[in-house]
């Protein structure tokens, strides 16, 4: 089972404070807020994005070929997969790491698969989340020594830190300087132990978090456009085969309706550290039995108990 590694230990983290909403994070460091060029989205937008043979860059990539995906190298992306968008097939599944990146030869965002191998399957659907600029709610983070313990980096920010329901989502980000691979998919944790702290931690194969890994990070659905931001905990009663089913009016009987998730090792704090349950699996989004629900793209069942934070919109 893949948990957060720090047993009994403290980490030292910054202690910088959030920012007004017009400011972001980058590991220890607040950052000013991305500039936004006249072709690029001045508004938080959401869509399905499915891969044809012509977006496709290299085998393991693909241009979002969506126009606000162009032309803001510094924009906040957040991806996950789904399998049937619409109730239209194909219906694909993706069981690899996934991680976006700024194409500056095409002047777009990229979808990747962090192992540098598999390729992009062509038709394989994707729900897409791009912010024009950081927030004090959605900010890039970086993995640096003075944050990161074994398998984890530890958040530092006003809106997460002794916040035990936050509802945080989180997609790996390839920076253009640095280029930092971390091939395991990641899911987050609260730490009472790390003083409070919030840790995005690698959860697939428990591998060492990289220094210089980094990822886009949004805390509770705040300015992007009218997304619903909640908790939804696997029971006996919504499990179906690999899915937990969610049961909301803004995304019941609305195959239309677009989903985003992050496993969530230990919700609303309960447990602690070593209390959590986890789900190691990567997450996709399904719409099945009238509902949409979170499931694991390995087909495995989750852990009745495991969590993962979820951000919905039915427009």
């Amino acid at each position: 089972m893949s948990v957060l590694a720090v047993i009994g230990t403290s980490v030292a983290v910054s202690t910088t404070p959030a920012g007004a909403d017009t400011s972001g994070f980058a590991g220890s460091s607040v950052v000013a807020p991305s500039p936004i060029t006249a072709q690029a989205p001045s508004a938080p937008k959401h869509f399905v994005w499915r891969v044809t043979a012509s977006s496709k860059s290299f085998a393991n990539s693909a241009n979002i070929t969506n126009p606000a995906a162009k032309n803001d190298p510094n924009a906040l992306v957040f991806v996950t997969p789904t399998y049937d968008p619409g109730s239209k097939c194909p219906c694909h599944l993706d069981q690899t790491p996934l991680g976006v990146y700024y194409d500056t030869t095409s002047n777009r965002w990229q979808v990747f698969h962090e192992d540098k191998t598999v390729p992009m399957r062509v038709g394989s659907a994707y729900n897409v989340l791009i912010l024009p600029h950081a927030t004090s709610n959605a900010f890039r983070w970086t993995a640096q020594a003075g944050n990161i313990s074994r398998n984890t980096t530890y958040l530092s920010s006003g809106v997460t830190d002794s916040r035990p329901n936050a509802r945080i989502l989180v997609t790996q980000v390839l920076d253009q300087s640095s280029v930092i691979y971390n091939n395991d998919d990641v899911a987050v944790g609260y730490d009472p132990s790390s003083g409070g702290r919030w840790g995005i931690f690698n959860d697939l194969r428990s591998s060492t978090m990289p220094v210089g890994a980094e990822f886009n990070v949004l805390v509770n659905g705040s300015h992007t456009g009218g997304g619903t931001a909640l908790i939804q905990t696997t029971t006996t009663a919504n499990t179906f085969f690999d899915a937990t089913l969610i049961n909301n009016p803004v995304t019941n009987g609305a195959p239309n309706a677009m989903i985003f998730a992050t496993n969530n090792y230990d919700a609303h704090g309960v447990g602690g550290l070593h209390g959590g349950i986890s789900n190691p699996h990567i997450l996709g989004a399904w719409f099945i039995k009238n509902r949409w629900g979170v499931f694991n793209e390995d087909q495995a069942v989750p852990g009745i108990g495991s969590s993962m934070n979820v951000l919905m919109f039915n427009h």
